[in-house]
């Protein structure tokens, strides 16, 4: 959390040249208020996959990037990443 913190220091980070080379089916979830993750890095990841075949992005509405306690909010929010996960994995 911290590096990526650093404004650009993850402009070059190998992840971006690796999922460009990815040719396999990506599932890609991005919450709505991700405190963790800046936008710049979820515009790039979508930028490359957007340019892929076999993209997906799933924008979870209402919620965190931390989203692991018993909230109630928190259950229904891994409750539609299961949903969504478990569609890709049967589409692929």
């Amino acid at each position: 959390t911290k590096a990526i913190s650093n404004s650009g220091s993850w402009s070059d980070s190998s992840s971006f040249s690796w999922l460009a080379q990815f040719e396999k089916p990506i599932l890609f979830i991005q919450p709505e208020h991700d405190e963790v993750i800046p936008d710049e890095i979820t515009k790039q990841y979508l930028n490359i996959g957007n340019e892929k075949a076999d993209f997906t992005h799933v924008y979870l509405q209402g919620a965190e990037h931390k989203c692991w306690n018993n909230s109630e909010a928190d259950i229904i929010v891994r409750k539609e990443m299961f949903t969504h996960l478990s569609s890709f994995i049967e589409n692929y």
